[in-house]
Formats: C-alpha cells, structure tokens, sequence
C-alpha cells in the first residue's frame, strides 16, 4: 500500500469515526429530551427553559468534535489525492 492510499484510508476512517460521533450524540440528545418529562406551570416554566437550553447548548462541543474529525479526513483525503 502506498503512502497516497494509506493516508486516503484514514481520512476515510476519521470521516467515518466522525459521522458516527455526531449520529450517536443526536441520538443521545434525542433520547435524553424525549425522556424529559415536565408538568410545566408559572413556577417552573423558567427551570425548565433553562434545563432545555444547557442540554441544546452542550450540544456545540459534540459536534464540533465531530466536525473536527470530518474535516480533518478530508483534509488527509484531499492529500492522499493530491500528493504525488
């Protein structure tokens, strides 16, 4: 195997492992706000908008890694296709 296909091979295993990471984390995330279960009235209303939005803001963290590992084997793909 040649340096060009070895490193096409990770920036495809990296694309993959990320892909995975940010379906596992929505399903995560899915799983977790469909179990969320409040009676909502006046007096908590404002806890429970606040429970909702930690959850959604935890979210950039996630999918950042995720992200990151995309671009990264692209980046890897895009030199694997590239180098001579």
């Amino acid at each position: 195997m040649t340096t060009q296909n070895l490193v096409t091979v990770i920036g495809i295993i990296l694309q993959v492992t990320g892909a995975l990471f940010l379906v596992f984390q929505a399903f995560r995330t899915s799983r977790k706000l469909g179990k969320y279960n409040a009676q909502v009235t006046y007096d908590n209303f404002s806890s429970i908008i606040a429970d909702l939005a930690r959850e959604l803001g935890g979210q950039f963290q996630q999918q950042l890694l995720g992200f990151l590992f995309v671009l990264v084997g692209s980046a890897l793909q895009l030199y694997g296709a590239v180098a001579a």
